[in-house]
């Protein structure tokens, strides 16, 4: 009972000192020729908005720790914090975001409220939390892991990535793309084209002067007034309520997948370890895609094969093939589509457009078809032979940005 006593008593003055501290700073850009303004933050919630006589981009930043003591907070903010406003070229630049997190001792978010010339592209790339955005008359573009996103009054184009997290977009004067993982959508007036690409959720869509397109994994999708035409592609699971549509409605029913097919799917991704959800969802998506394609079961079975090949052979860290050792004519023409491709794919796996990479890559299906058929990849000569091998393995590589392929063999 004594040593109970002793360590409540020992605990108490401790915790006393662990409390929520809070340090707010502004930041401040005058802006002159900059056209576009870019924002990468991390956890916690993000206001941006426009003003008519603003010739400035104005930021109140907000740091919040708990479980911190008072007195510790200045190494905190030195060892973890980056809150950074400034320029590069034509574009604006703010940075919040936390460094060093695997070393941090308390929770912390950063709630930023930002103020800018309504004329300003804005770009967002968020990690977690509520983000409001309104009053712009320029494009508007967000990436967001996860969180609520709440849109309004954009005089632009608006694209939206999320990867979880309920959407509400109004009063859009321009085309409007949003794709989500999952979480309810609602979006009401807006002039432009429309195409909505969801996993999972509740979807209302009014008052749209334009075309709607619709991709749907489950979840009810409801549809008031359209002027142009309405497609809906894969609409599952859930109600499918349509009324007030002026143009054509044309409904593709979802093409079935086994629940094999899902997992082989799910397990070809989860070898890239994705960092986000965003990102395992939209290469999940690509994949399905390209199992539809005429070239997939043909390409997945040369992935397989090549990952057996090199596993076999014991050649990791392999450099790439020397095009002056390339003998049979096949084996050159899959070098030069290789090469040409790899140039071709780069962009788009650096902007995670993984379908449209993977449809690119499903042009491969011949040449390889005709290496099989015509090279002798484990030649007797050990320079040729390797020399195959490491063209098979930047092959291979090609698809591995995405996923792993071969995965999908039988």
């Amino acid at each position: 009972m004594r040593l109970s006593v002793f360590c409540m008593v020992m605990l108490l003055p401790l915790a006393a000192f662990a409390e929520t501290v809070e340090y707010t700073q502004h930041l401040e850009l005058a802006i002159s020729d900059e056209r576009i303004l870019q924002i990468t933050s991390a956890a916690g919630y993000l206001e941006v908005y426009g003003v008519d006589s603003a010739d400035r981009i104005n930021v109140t930043a907000t740091i919040t720790v708990s479980g911190l003591a008072q007195n510790k907070l200045p190494d905190f903010l030195g060892r973890h914090v980056l809150l950074t406003l400034g320029k590069s070229g034509r574009k604006a630049i703010l940075e919040s975001v936390f460094k060093n997190q695997r070393k941090m001792t308390a929770d912390a978010k950063i709630d930023l409220t930002v103020v800018i010339p309504k004329n300003l592209q804005v770009q967002i790339d968020d990690g977690s939390g509520r983000i409001d955005v309104s009053d712009l008359d320029a494009a508007l573009a967000i990436h967001d892991d996860s969180g609520s996103i709440h849109i309004r009054d954009i005089q632009g184009n608006v694209e939206v990535e999320d990867g979880s997290g309920k959407i509400d977009i109004t009063d859009i004067k321009g085309n409007l793309e949003v794709r989500d993982g999952s979480g309810s959508i609602q979006v009401d007036r807006v002039s432009g084209d429309v195409r909505l690409v969801d996993g999972s959720g509740q979807m209302t869509v009014k008052d749209i002067d334009g075309n709607l397109a619709i991709r749907d994994g489950s979840g009810g999708i409801e549809i008031i007034n359209v002027t142009r035409n309405v497609l809906i592609k894969e609409a599952g699971s859930g109600t499918l309520e349509i009324d007030g549509v002026k143009g054509k409605v044309t409904i593709i029913s979802p093409s079935k997948i086994s629940v094999d097919e899902a997992y082989k799917v799910f397990e070809s991704v989860l070898e890239k370890r994705p960092a986000s959800p965003l990102d395992f969802h939209r290469r999940i998506q690509a994949v399905r895609e390209f199992t539809a394609l005429p070239a997939a079961e043909s390409l997945a079975a040369a992935n397989k094969r090549v990952a057996n090949i090199l596993r076999q052979a014991g050649l990791d860290d392999m450099p790439a093939a020397d095009p002056d050792r390339l003998v049979e004519a096949e084996e050159r023409a899959l070098y030069d589509r290789v090469i040409a491709l790899g140039e071709e794919v780069r962009p788009l796996l650096a902007a995670r457009e993984y379908q449209a990479a993977l449809e690119r890559l499903a042009t491969l299906r011949e040449p390889v078809d005709a290496f099989f058929d015509g090279v002798m990849v484990m030649a007797d000569d050990e320079a040729l032979r390797h020399n195959r091998l490491a063209l098979l393995a930047q092959m291979r590589g090609l698809f591995l940005h995405t996923a792993d392929l071969s995965r999908l063999g039988g």
